[in-house]
């Protein structure tokens, strides 16, 4: 866009039909990618919606420029009003950018997953998506059964492989509107979207049985990984810490009543065993 309207300025070439079109800002190819990110619910449409109205706006101001350099009255106020529309668009794509760098500076080198510093940064983002479809949020925490073990039997490198598979895994297990989160060591960290407390906890053990129904290969040996899951509904006053505690709880109280199952904090004190 920038490069058409100097170019047909000094050539005096012919009109672009593109940029005179009211509707040219959806003939630009820059739209087929607005299009894509404007669709569904990723956490930065806000900022996709800033860059696609200052991407309409840049067209819809080039369109006014060139129709006065149609007719020859090309103001110094119109070519300003073109520039500072340029530069405010190319201002958002620069901000966007930064954010993509900022986002994936937040991803586990080992498993691919978010780590917990964008869990925090999500967390109130989430919940926002949730309370706009009248759902409730709830948040899993799922820690691998005897994973010293895993390490101390075929070392740290065999390790390392035991949470790359569990995250693929896990990816698999969940759904789009599930986010998982790598919250340090063997734990993790999944953000549920459900309607009520037994459909987050079908999601639950959906998830914590089809990690138990895959093996692994770990060097030359076949090995099942269980984990053992503790869960807890998001309440209104809930900060993230709150339910990541209760969750925690839930998690160790399937820890010492047998591993390999899947616990919801109902309260503070009332455990339910799902699995």
């Amino acid at each position: 866009m920038g490069r058409k309207i100097p170019s047909f300025e000094s050539a005096g070439g012919e009109v672009d039909g593109d940029i005179l079109d009211p509707n040219s800002a959806q003939h630009c190819r820059f739209s087929r990618w607005l299009s894509l990110r404007m669709n569904g619910e990723a956490l930065d449409k806000e900022m996709v919606i800033t860059i696609d109205k200052n991407h309409t706006h840049m067209h819809n101001v080039a369109r006014e420029l060139m129709q006065s350099i149609v007719h020859q009255h090309v103001t110094d106020s119109l070519l300003m009003k073109y520039q500072k529309a340029q530069q405010e668009f190319i201002h958002n794509l620069d901000q966007y950018k930064e954010h993509l760098f900022s986002w994936r500076n937040l991803h586990d080198a080992l498993t691919g997953l978010p780590l917990r510093h964008l869990l925090y940064r999500e967390f109130p983002l989430v919940r926002a998506q949730c309370q706009r479809m009248n759902h409730h949020l709830y948040l899993l925490i799922i820690d691998i059964d005897h994973f010293k073990s895993i390490n101390d039997t075929w070392g740290h490198n065999a390790g390392d492989d035991v949470l790359r598979n569990v995250a693929l895994a896990l990816k698999e297990a969940t759904r789009k509107a599930e986010r998982i989160y790598r919250f340090g060591g063997e734990e993790f960290i999944i953000l549920l979207d459900a309607k009520n407390d037994r459909d987050a906890q079908t999601a639950a053990q959906r998830i914590q049985q089809y990690l138990q129904q895959h093996s692994f290969l770990v060097g030359d040996d076949k090995i099942t990984v269980t984990a053992t899951g503790g869960l807890a509904k998001v309440l209104e006053t809930d900060t993230l810490h709150q339910t990541i505690g209760r969750a925690d709880k839930a998690m160790y109280y399937g820890k010492n009543t047998g591993r390999n199952r899947c616990i919801m904090a109902m309260t503070d004190s009332e455990m339910l065993t799902i699995s």
